[in-house]
């Protein structure tokens, strides 16, 4: 948090990476497997859809390879099925990057999934968009609430859920699911009640802590997930086969 308030109070465009990496190195890397990359760039779909730029990509390396330029840090194109997270992380939060983060969310939420991935044409799984700020323009927890649900008008998104009947249920999402701001709040939505979820941050960061379970509890959940056909990203643009009997 002092990192970041540091770097936050410098008014530079060439520093705005460095909040980035705090949050990175600092929060997730030492909390997640192995498996988990990090990245900047674009989530991209197997019909050639693209999502807005984000700035944190947290994705399986054991799912799909990358398009990356760099290492560390690397900027590049990730497929849907193998992320994990779509976070927008800020020094301070503001009305505008409020309003950004749920456009990026819903750019994220547009994107088609490969067949395997679906049950009735419905996602299985989606990628977690989500926003993380070190501040706000907004003093008091409520009104963070407020602001975050407020920009979640429709269309919302489909994530569907096998009942322990059995039973395949399709469930409504909204384009950003998860807001973490420092002394402010965490909230996430619960698909299952349809209903967002709030905790009032307080001087001990228990905001933050909160924060780190449920992306831990995310990733640790993909830890056995289904084999994606990379193929789909191949063979989306070939018009068709001739049927051949020599």
């Amino acid at each position: 948090m002092a990192a970041a308030r540091q770097v936050g109070s410098i008014a530079h465009h060439g520093l705005v990476g460095q909040v980035r990496e705090i949050f990175v190195r600092d929060l997730l890397r030492p909390l997640l497997p192995q498996y988990a990359g990090f990245g900047t760039g674009k989530i991209v779909d197997h019909t050639g859809a693209e999502s807005r730029q984000v700035d944190v990509v947290v994705y399986d390396r054991r799912m799909m390879p990358p398009l990356v330029y760099g290492v560390e840090g690397a900027v590049g194109l990730y497929p849907v099925e193998a992320c994990i997270y779509a976070i927008e992380v800020k020094s301070k939060v503001t009305a505008s990057a409020s309003r950004h983060a749920t456009e990026v969310g819903r750019s994220v939420g547009a994107l088609a999934y490969a067949p395997e991935w679906c049950q009735g044409g419905i996602p299985r799984a989606r990628v977690a968009t989500a926003l993380f700020a070190f501040d706000s323009t907004i003093a008091t927890p409520e009104r963070e609430r407020e602001r975050w649900i407020k920009n979640q008008a429709r269309p919302h998104y489909q994530i569907t859920r096998q009942s322990p009947t059995g039973q395949w249920q399709a469930f409504d999402i909204p384009p950003l699911h998860i807001i973490c701001v420092a002394r402010r709040g965490y909230g996430y939505f619960a698909h299952d009640t349809q209903s967002y979820m709030w905790s009032d941050g307080d001087p001990e960061h228990d905001e933050i802590l909160c924060w780190l379970g449920g992306v831990s509890n995310t990733v640790l959940n993909r830890t056995a997930p289904p084999a994606i056909p990379f193929g789909h990203y191949f063979l989306e643009n070939v018009t068709g086969f001739t049927p051949y009997q020599p």
